[in-house]
């Protein structure tokens, strides 16, 4: 249920709802997994600040659309999805 799900990030950080909404967004195009709009959009009303999705200095990719700097990568995210 995506309503509970988003219920979860109502007292969260707003960087947890703009790194599940990247992951969600990644997961939606690559894998054609069913989100909805609707979360997307939800989540994505919390993006402000750049944030990485680790704390590390490996290299990253940046999404102007999530601020978010991919320092892990699809492949390693998207893993458990492909196996």
């Amino acid at each position: 249920n995506w309503d509970e799900f988003l219920k979860y990030f109502e007292k969260a950080p707003k960087s947890l709802s703009q790194k599940a909404g990247y992951i969600l967004n990644l997961m939606k195009k690559e894998t054609n997994y069913k989100v909805s709009n609707h979360i997307i959009k939800q989540l994505k009303s919390k993006v402000k600040c750049p944030v990485k999705l680790e704390n590390n200095s490996k290299p990253s990719i940046y999404s102007r659309e999530w601020k978010v700097q991919d320092n892990i990568g699809k492949k390693i995210i998207l893993a458990w999805w492909y196996q």
